[in-house]
């Protein structure tokens, strides 16, 4: 959601004051997710605040490098807080990729399993005792008071043990053991010795049970990192009012009271005072922190004392494929014994810039780890991760290892605070329990009753600390936990089932239980007690639905989807309600009974529990009506149709309305994948028919209309193999003696794609645009529509650029001129003596008929390339080739930049030896002074400008901003100062200049005006993923005079934070003056969204259909 409309949504129109009139202002001591969502909620209802960080960043344990998350990073379903809070700030949420099978190495054996606990993969006597544990942790965990654990029936024995203690007097098989001590160390990064076991049963409460916590928890990623949350709401504080402040890099030291004020002393030597304090810190880092008469008595000191940081390290192995997955794993697995390192694994490749397994190190063994050489980390974790197969390939594939140390991070020491024996019932004042009279207030995942210890818990705490002083002051606010619907899961029904079957066995073993169980672990009797309780679970009531749990992953997809629909207007669950009953009927004496007459008990229940209230015995037959069964008549391949025909692409389209998709159509491979296509959609790649060119008239002075397909390549598409050089616009017409005046020179676009994102360039006497003569095109209601500049004027204007979002173009018609070639020159020279020098620039743009310059702004490589050209007339062309001389150096010349790729992005700046090498290395690629005249081909414009191949070879990514030609200097002299001289951040290859004439069409970037446009190249090997990387861009850029983005390549996402502005529809309406006409034509085209994309909602904030 757009920055805006966070804003509108939380507006106040006045300023709370305090009895002196004066404005009330809370300091917030830490800016990571707690104290940024504490001074959010109360900057939105409209109280000053003053946020101050040790560290030299927000976002505390949240923290993202290039993108990736080094702190906090997995969002579940039930983390409602985290989820709402990335929707609101516009962050997207990946699910992880999970296809594959789990892997888990226990007792020195590997198991594999389709599903996140290894229930089918284990031996009898395993899978007994993990389930008996299980069974008495939920029993447990269901008898605690999560508001307040320390007034639990059983708080006092629970907090007087360790989990160890439990864990040896109730885990009876080494694997249930081991595995049961990983969960320990992955949630809260301690060895079980270390953590009470009444605080971890509350751990456990606060995160929705065992089932839940162990599975569903970890099951999405945020794009981008999760760092942003922090970042994006110190943005709005700051905006709210001229009074907050977000002030990182310097430490509280002392905070005191004098009458109704707080005062704070930081070690910068600044000082604070406010009306309140929150101190949203970990528990540790309370301590480092001076208190002078505030009652901040011994009380809270040992409690922080008692509240040691969990240890856990993130590692990170890049490779260049992701070869466990075609191995058949889904690259999560769960590890233990003395001889692992790594206690957990998952596959994090959709948010880094190659494929990536992060490993968790956890507990002793992160501090061992802190020991170990880089080398010896490295080769570790190549032999640990041989569990997935590869310990052949897969270490030639190998890249790079990274590492994130917590324990070494100061101010904060580790992952989480974790309470000992006695702990909690001994010092549970301190945890959260606010110094009224002081008014010091504490916030921190710590301190939340909802997911402690995660992002989610985090939050609730902030909001909880901002809602305690508003309360206080009797400020109305909006709860954003209004927007927080809590929802009853089917691991939910599961797990209060199992809670109570659990109990009445336990009744009938008495406190004996374990060691019965241990002592009939291998008899018929115990086992049958269990199958039973499974059977009674509904979980192996046949064969048929064992078979399904084994093989059919999609069925059990369905049978939960029954389930969860079946039982979400039911209070209680009529599973507990019918076992309750029979237990109460049928059995009244149960703690006579003898073993078999148990089992028989317990089997009676099963055959005697009617699941077909709640969940069918049977997979639900449901009929769906395909894909194939409407448009098997249309080409498809790959996830991709191929529509031949008009009718075909009606189809489509119709198909999508009706079912509710997302129509997209691809014209263009340059684009970022998530302008393209939609998740889930029908996807599209014009064909057949849709290809064709045709001659509609000749007209005077040799020039021509032809109406050509929307699907059509401007040149040949070699990521396409049903394009070829006969069937592409450009030798068509060449074949006849014409030629479009100008097309930018990248020909693997189809001539709709090349349109639709308003494409064009190298030169402001000739435009695309004033090529096009009719659009024709299927819009979102299945009608095909034909608009001229004399037909529906406006509509046609609106539509020449829209990127799809008016429908599919079918066809567009040009008028064309007579063939022609272009004559120029290529230079390379130093920067100092070209053309893109601030009082030369301007001139070049404006008065060569074409110009194209790439600038390689690096130390010791300084140099421009450089192409001057114009038309010469020519007779048609005989023979189709290409020209290879510039592609042979472009190839060349990317080659030498990988090669010193190290150089460039090592070290900021570059060393003088550096420079040394690179020079030597540039100079035998790229000579100084080098010239060379061309003859080139009117479609290609300039040599080096119809690169894709080179593109395509080393996956180039593309950022376009476009500006008023006037700018042109002061764009130079912008780059030169703010860019260049940081080659990390310039990246390690060239930027480019063009110049591009005035666009009739109301979102081309060059409505309205001449335009200088900068593309910035982004090779895969640049450092970090492409919108981290272009963000540094458009920090410096965007706030200069008429900046706008090209359509199709890299720009921000609403809600970005860029030089100053925001980038959401505010920003594009005045870049646009059309905008608002535009998106009236939108929704007139397509009422039903047919080809909105969640990505392109986004951009343009177009609301949901309700």
């Amino acid at each position: 959601m757009a920055t805006k409309k966070i804003k509108q949504a939380f507006h106040r129109t006045s300023t709370p004051k305090e009895k002196g009139g004066q404005p009330l202002k809370v300091v917030i001591v830490g800016a990571g997710l707690a104290g940024m969502c504490a001074a959010h909620l109360l900057t939105q209802s409209g109280v000053n605040v003053e946020v101050f960080e040790a560290l030299d960043r927000v976002g505390g344990r949240t923290y993202a490098i290039d993108g990736v998350d080094q702190g906090g990073t997995f969002l579940g379903p039930q983390k409602k807080r985290t989820i709402y809070l990335a929707e609101k700030l516009g962050v997207k949420q990946i699910n992880l990729n999970k296809d594959g099978l789990y892997t888990f190495f226990l007792d020195g054996k590997v198991y594999r399993t389709k599903i996140a606990l290894p229930f089918g993969a284990l031996a009898v006597d395993d899978l007994l005792a993990l389930l008996w544990a299980l069974g008495n942790i939920m029993v447990k965990t269901s008898e605690i008071n999560l508001d307040e654990p320390w007034k639990s029936d059983n708080a006092l024995e629970w907090d007087k043990k360790t989990v160890q203690d439990y864990f040896n007097d109730l885990i009876f098989t080494e694997v249930s053991r081991e595995l049961f001590q990983i969960v320990v160390e992955v949630l809260v990064g301690v060895e079980p010795w270390e953590m009470s076991m009444l605080y971890f049963l509350w751990y456990i409460k606060s995160g929705h049970g065992i089932i839940d916590i162990l599975t569903d928890a970890q099951d999405s990623i945020l794009e981008g990192g999760a760092q942003q949350l922090s970042q994006k709401l110190a943005v709005l504080v700051q905006s709210a009012s001229p009074r907050n402040k977000v002030i990182t890099n310097d430490p509280t030291l002392s905070i005191h009271k004098d009458n109704d004020k707080v005062f704070l002393r930081q070690q910068s030597g600044l000082t604070s005072q406010g009306n309140y304090v929150i101190v949203a810190t970990t528990p540790s880092v309370r301590n480092q922190i001076e208190f002078k008469n505030v009652g901040y008595n011994g009380l809270y000191m040992q409690y922080a004392q008692r509240m040691p940081m969990g240890s856990i390290l993130k590692t990170f192995m890049y490779y260049k494929t992701r070869w466990w997955h075609d191995n058949g794993f889904n690259g999560i697995a769960t590890m233990s014994g003395a001889a692992n390192f790594v206690g957990q694994v998952f596959d994090i490749s959709q948010q880094t810039p190659i494929p990536c397994l992060m490993g968790f190190v956890l507990g002793d063994k992160a501090r061992e780890w802190q020991t170990l050489s880089k080398d010896a980390k490295t080769n570790i974790l190549k032999r640990e991760y041989e569990i997935f197969e590869g310990d052949g390939p897969a270490n030639l594939d190998f890249v790079e290892y990274k590492e994130y140390d917590w324990l070494d991070v100061s101010y904060i020491g580790g992952t989480g605070g974790v309470a000992g024996p006695g702990t909690t019932t001994t010092f549970h004042q301190a945890i959260c329990t606010p110094i009224d009279d002081a008014r010091i207030y504490f916030a921190g995942t710590e301190t939340a009753t909802d997911w402690t210890g995660y992002m989610d818990g985090a939050i609730q705490s902030g909001w909880n600390a901002a809602k305690e002083i508003l309360k206080k002051e009797n400020i109305p606010y909006d709860d954003p936990e209004k927007h927080i619907k809590q929802s009853t899961t089917f691991f939910d029904e599961l797990q209060a089932l199992i809670v109570y079957i659990i109990k009445e066995i336990l009744k009938i073993f008495g406190s004996k239980g374990k060691k019965d169980l241990k002592s009939l672990s291998g008899s018929e009797s115990v086992e049958e007690i269990f199958q039973s309780m499974l059977h009674a679970l509904g979980l192996n009531v046949d064969s048929e639905l064992q078979n399904l749990l084994n093989e059919d992953p999609t069925g059990v997809h369905h049978l939960l989807l029954a389930f969860e629909e079946r039982t979400s207007k039911i209070e209680t669950p009529t599973s507990i309600q019918s076992v309750k009953h029979l237990m109460t009927t049928k059995f009244k004496n149960l703690e006579g009974m003898a073993t078999h007459e148990i089992a028989d008990a317990v089997h009676y229940i099963g055959s005697h529990l009617k699941f077909e209230d709640i969940i069918p015995r049977k997979v639900p037959q449901i009929k769906e009506i395909t894909i194939e069964d409407e448009l098997k008549h249309i080409r498809f391949q790959n996830g991709i149709y191929y529509p031949d025909y008009i009718d075909q692409v009606v189809d489509l389209v119709m198909y999508s309305r009706k079912y509710k998709k997302i129509a997209r159509c691809r014209g263009s491979g340059h684009s970022p994948p998530e302008s393209i296509f939609a998740p889930n959609g029908i996807d599209m790649v014009l064909s057949g028919d849709l290809r064709t060119v045709s001659l509609v008239e000749e007209l005077p002075l040799n020039r021509a209309v032809f109406k050509v397909g929307g699907g059509c390549y401007i040149g040949v598409n070699r990521l396409d193999p049903t394009s070829t050089r006969e069937n592409s616009l450009s030798y068509q017409i060449s074949q006849l003696g014409y030629a479009i005046s100008i097309t930018g020179g990248i020909s693997e676009q189809s001539i709709a794609g090349f349109m639709l994102t308003g494409s064009s360039g190298g030169s402001v006497k000739f435009g695309f645009p004033e090529s096009i003569r009719e659009i024709q095109f299927v819009n979102g209601k299945g009608e095909i529509k034909t608009v001229s500049p004399t037909v529906e004027k406006d509509l046609f204007y609106a539509v020449g650029v829209s990127m799809g979002l008016f429908g599919i173009v079918i066809s567009v018609t040009i008028e064309v001129v007579p063939y022609f070639n272009v004559v120029g020159e290529e230079t390379n020279v130093m920067y100092a003596n070209s053309s893109l020098q601030p009082h030369k620039f301007i001139h070049y743009l404006k008065d060569q008929e074409y110009y194209h310059s790439q600038w390689l702004p690096q130390k010791g490589v300084n140099r421009v390339d450089e192409f001057f050209g114009k038309k010469t007339q020519s007779t048609k062309i005989k023979k189709y080739h290409h020209e290879v001389g510039s592609l042979k150096v472009g190839i060349e010349a990317a080659i030498a930049l990988k090669i010193t790729n190290e150089i460039l992005t090592r070290s900021d700046p570059v060393k003088p030896w550096e420079e040394t090498v690179i020079a030597f290395l540039l100079k035998q690629f790229l000579p100084i002074p080098y010239k060379e005249t061309f003859l080139d081909y009117w479609y290609i414009a300039l040599p080096n400008d119809d690169l894709a191949p080179i593109d395509t070879l080393l996956k180039v990514d593309f950022l376009e901003m476009w500006f008023p030609i006037d700018f042109a200097d002061e764009l130079i002299a912008t780059l030169q100062q703010k860019v260049f001289p940081y080659p990390k951040k310039a990246g390690n290859i060239t930027t480019e200049f063009y110049a591009s004439k005035e666009s009739p069409f109301w979102l081309s970037m060059s409505y309205g005006r001449n335009c200088v446009r900068l593309d910035k190249l982004r090779w895969a090997y640049d450092i970090g993923p492409p919108r981290d990387f272009y963000k540094y861009y458009w920090d410096v850029l965007m706030a200069k005079p008429g900046a706008r983005f090209h359509w199709g390549k890299w720009m921000p996402q609403n809600g970005d934070v860029c030089d100053g502005l925001v980038f959401n529809l505010d920003f594009l309406k005045k870049a646009y003056p059309k905008m608002e006409e535009w998106l009236i034509f939108r929704e007139l085209m397509d009422p039903d969204q047919v080809f909105v994309s969640d990505y392109w909602r986004s951009i343009l904030e177009i609301p949901r259909l309700k």
